[in-house]
């Protein structure tokens, strides 16, 4: 089987004993290596490039993650009572809680928050 890795090494070693081509051609080249190759290359690179992880993945304990329908994304949490995802929106009106309004298809875990300056004022 043919992979995305495999696609550009070949162009990589087909072009190497090129010297006129700059880094510019050999990007172009592989570029279009990747767009005719077998469907099954291209979806896997999709998959590589695509960080967004399929909503049955995602971790049921509570912990705040990003949340994604492919149109919208929130931050929300699994909430085992209810058994339905729930973002958090700081506002008055809702009260800092609502439920979601859309089925997430896809999460993302948050970041880690920064870490703290040596060099306080």
């Amino acid at each position: 089987m043919t992979t995305s890795r495999d696609v550009i090494a070949k162009v990589l070693w087909d072009s190497s004993s090129a010297a006129f081509q700059s880094g510019y051609d050999r990007a172009d080249l592989i570029l279009k290596a990747l767009l005719c190759a077998p469907e099954s290359v291209r979806l896997e690179l999709a998959a590589q490039l695509n960080p967004w992880l399929a909503i049955e993945t995602a971790p049921k304990d509570g912990h705040f993650v990003w949340l994604s329908n492919g149109h919208l994304i929130r931050i929300g949490f699994w909430e085992q009572s209810s058994k339905r995802w729930v973002d958090f929106v700081r506002s008055e009106a809702r009260e800092g809680r609502t439920d979601l309004l859309f089925a997430p298809t896809h999460w993302l875990p948050l970041p880690l928050p920064a870490a703290p300056s040596e060099d306080k004022p």
